[in-house]
C-alpha cells in the first residue's frame, strides 16, 4: 500500500457526488444495557442530500490517516468481514454476526455506533495494463455517540426561543476498517487497512483486529523507535559509538529518500534491521550474537524506515545541547584533542539568537 492508494481512496469515497457507496447498514449499541440494535440495510444513494454530505464526511474522516502511523496496513490471516463484501451486505444475519463480535471484544467508554458500507469502484487502468478491475469494498467504522449539549435555539416558525433537546449525536468515526486494500491501485485481498484517529487510541482495538483478521496490530510508532534504541543499545554494552549511529542513520535516511520518491512505506523485519545495523554500525563479531538474541523479541515484528529516522537530532553533553537536520550529522565531527572530546562544527556562516557573526577571528 502507498500513500497514493490513501489519497486515493479518501478522494472516492469521502466525495458525496460521486462516492461508489451503495449500500449501508448501522447499529447502535448502548453499553450500559448491554443493547445493540439494528437498521436495516439501506440504498445509500437514496438518503438526503444533506445525509450523504454528511455521511461522506465521516467516510473521508474515517480513511484519513498518516500511513503506517494511523493507517496501517494488516496481514489477513482470518477473515470475519469478506462474506459480508461478497454479499454485497445484503444478509443481515451475518452483519449482527460480525456487529457482536465487535461489540463482544470492545471496551467502549460510551454508547457508539458500528456503521457498515459496501461500495464498488472501477480502477483506472494501470500503464501496461489496459483491462477493467473492480474493486468491491467494506467499510466499518466505529463512531461514539454522545449527547449533545442543553441549550436554547431559536424556532423559526414560531419565531421564538425553546429549549434545544440532549440527543445522541454521532461524532467522527475513532476507527474505520478497510477490506481489501490496494496496492498500487489493484485490489489486494490478502491485505486490509486499519485506520485510528490516533496513535493514543489505536492499541485499544487490537482485540477487534485479532478477531476480523486474525492478525496482531503492528508496533506503534513509539514502539518501534524504543525497540531500535534497544537493539542499538545491546549492540554496544548500552555505548554506541558516534560514528556508528552516523553509518546507521545515513542508510536509514537513503532508505527514507527512495521510500519517498516511491510513496511506498518501507518496512524491515527485525533480522533486517539487526543486518541494517551490523552493516553500517561496524559491530563487533563477538557482539553481533547478542544482538540477534535481543532482535528475537520482536520476532514477526515489522519497523517502518520513517518511525526510526527522526527529521532532527540532539547531542547533548556537558549542559551544551547540537541540533541539526539528520542529512547534516555527518558534517559534525567528533575527535580527541590533547586528550578531551570534542564534537567539530563548520563555523561558517554562523550566527547567535539571528546576530550574524564574523568570519574573522578576534585577535
Amino acid at each position: 500500500m502507498t500513500k497514493k492508494d490513501i489519497a486515493f481512496i479518501k478522494k472516492i469515497i469521502g466525495n458525496s457526488e460521486y462516492t461508489p457507496v451503495m449500500r449501508i447498514v448501522s447499529c447502535y449499541v448502548n453499553i450500559d444495557h448491554n443493547d445493540i440494535r439494528f437498521q436495516e440495510p439501506q440504498t445509500f444513494l437514496r438518503l438526503d442530500e444533506s445525509e450523504l454530505v454528511q455521511y461522506c464526511q465521516f467516510f473521508k474522516k474515517g480513511v484519513s490517516g498518516k500511513l503506517g502511523l494511523t493507517a496501517v496496513e494488516l496481514d489477513v490471516k482470518e477473515n470475519l468481514v469478506e462474506s459480508l463484501r461478497d454479499a454485497s451486505l445484503s444478509d443481515l444475519e451475518e452483519i449482527k454476526s460480525v456487529a457482536m463480535t465487535i461489540r463482544d471484544n470492545y471496551a467502549a467508554e460510551g454508547n457508539y455506533c458500528i456503521f457498515f458500507a459496501y461500495g464498488s469502484y472501477d480502477l483506472p487502468e494501470s500503464e501496461g495494463n489496459d483491462s477493467e478491475e473492480v474493486y468491491p469494498f467494506l467499510l466499518i467504522l466505529i463512531q461514539p455517540c454522545c449527547l449533545s449539549k442543553p441549550g436554547i435555539k431559536y424556532d423559526s416558525p414560531k419565531n421564538e426561543f425553546t429549549n434545544r433537546m440532549v440527543e445522541p449525536m454521532l461524532n467522527p468515526p475513532v476507527y474505520t476498517f478497510l477490506y481489501p486494500a490496494l496496492d498500487a491501485l489493484h485490489t489486494d485481498v490478502s491485505k486490509a487497512v486499519f485506520y485510528s484517529k490516533n496513535e493514543k487510541v489505536s492499541g485499544k482495538a487490537g482485540q477487534i483486529v485479532s478477531t476480523l483478521f486474525g492478525t496482531e496490530i503492528p508496533l506503534s510508532p513509539n514502539s518501534q523507535k524504543e525497540g531500535f534504541h534497544d537493539l542499538l543499545q545491546n549492540a554496544y554494552d548500552e555505548n554506541v559509538p558516534y560514528e556508528s549511529v552516523c553509518g546507521i542513520y545515513e542508510h536509514l535516511q537513503e532508505t527514507l529518500i527512495d521510500m519517498q520518491l516511491s510513496g511506498e512505506d518501507v518496512k524491515l523485519s527485525n533480522a533486517e534491521l539487526v543486518n541494517a545495523i551490523i552493516d553500517y554500525g561496524d559491530v563487533s563479531e563477538e557482539k553481533q550474537e547478542q544482538l540477534r538474541e535481543t532482535a528475537s523479541d520482536y520476532e514477526g515484528c515489522s519497523f517502518s524506515v520513517s518511525n526510526l529516522v527522526p527529521s532532527k537530532v540532539n547531542i547533548d553533553t556537558a549542559g551544551i545541547s547540537i541540533k541539526t537536520e539528520i542529512e547534516k550529522l555527518s558534517r559534525i565531527e567528533r575527535r580527541v584533542i590533547d586528550g578531551i572530546d570534542y564534537y567539530l562544527i563548520p563555523a561558517n556562516s554562523s550566527s547567535i539568537d539571528d546576530i550574524l557573526l564574523s568570519n574573522k577571528h578576534s585577535k
